[in-house]
């Protein structure tokens, strides 16, 4: 039987399942980074937190000392250290393993009518520069002039420092987090050029944005429609900016998640196992499987 529940979050899903899992009967301890995660959570009788980062030794402890039955990988898609230590985690400590994998947006909707209302009519391929790593981002950028948006946060700011002029032509968007704000501050950016503030942002808010910092080019990560990334896409629609895409990375193929695979992962003895599922596809293994009846 599924009694506790260890979930890795910090995320719009994260917050999502502890929301929908506080009305059943099963504890969830969430682990998240830092404090302005854990203040994103909602109180509930049966929902712990946890915060602090996790190396492999932390986290199998932290399996070990709750009991966990799963663990549940709702961290962010570019988030691959944290997963990894997830899954080398659970397989030390056999205990199944659930992925949620938030759905990207493939390069076809970019460029039709996908996103947001009013059109995009700038969003042609010529102004989308699709790149697999900020490093790559970095060399595209180092070859252009006029001011950049990035979007990707603050912990890989460090990144962008090969780019010509990286201190005069960069705004950096945050988290309103002392930490975040450190990390700008370190990197040499001048307070005007830090925009620290908590999302889910509205075309009109990144539309006013990229004409605050008269972008030429932005920078963001395929976060999927829970993460903004269809709201970007209208508002630079909407200017003459190149939007420079990092792609998440490839992850090996796992099975797919279904109510009577979880059941079974939880209910055998104790043995590692990796499924995967979007938001949806989880709640209702989650669902079934808690209450059966």
């Amino acid at each position: 039987m599924l009694k506790t529940i260890l979930l890795l979050g910090g995320t719009y899903e994260g917050r999502s399942l502890a929301q929908f899992l506080a009305g059943f009967p099963v504890h969830v301890t969430v682990s998240v980074a830092t404090a302005y995660g854990e203040e994103l959570l909602s109180d509930a009788e049966n929902i712990s937190v946890s915060r602090k980062r996790l190396d492999l030794s932390g986290m199998r402890s932290l399996i070990a000392s709750i009991s966990a039955d799963l663990v549940i990988d709702a961290t962010h898609p570019y988030a691959v250290l944290v997963s990894e230590t997830a899954k080398k985690a659970c397989e030390l400590e056999n205990v199944p393993l659930l992925r949620i994998e938030r759905p990207s947006i493939t390069e076809n909707a970019c460029c039709q009518n996908q996103i947001q209302d009013p059109p995009a009519s700038r969003l042609s391929p010529e102004h989308l520069i699709r790149v697999s790593s900020i490093s790559e981002a970095a060399c595209f950028l180092n070859q252009t002039e006029g001011s950049i948006l990035v979007t990707t946060g603050s912990k890989n700011l460090s990144d962008y420092a090969g780019i010509s002029h990286a201190i005069e032509r960069i705004y950096a968007r945050v988290l309103p987090t002392a930490e975040a704000i450190e990390a700008c501050r370190n990197f040499g950016l001048p307070g005007s050029h830090i925009l620290a503030m908590q999302g889910p942002f509205s075309v009109e808010m990144n539309l006013a944005m990229l004409h605050y910092t008269d972008a030429r080019y932005l920078v963001t990560k395929n976060s999927g429609k829970a993460g903004g990334f269809l709201e970007k896409l209208s508002a630079a629609g909407q200017c003459p900016v190149t939007t420079v895409i990092i792609e998440p990375p490839d992850r090996r193929e796992r099975e797919k998640i279904t109510a009577s695979r979880l059941k079974d992962a939880v209910n055998s003895p104790r043995s590692f196992c990796e499924y995967y599922g979007n938001y949806e596809e989880a709640v209702e293994a989650l669902k079934l499987t808690i209450c059966p009846y």
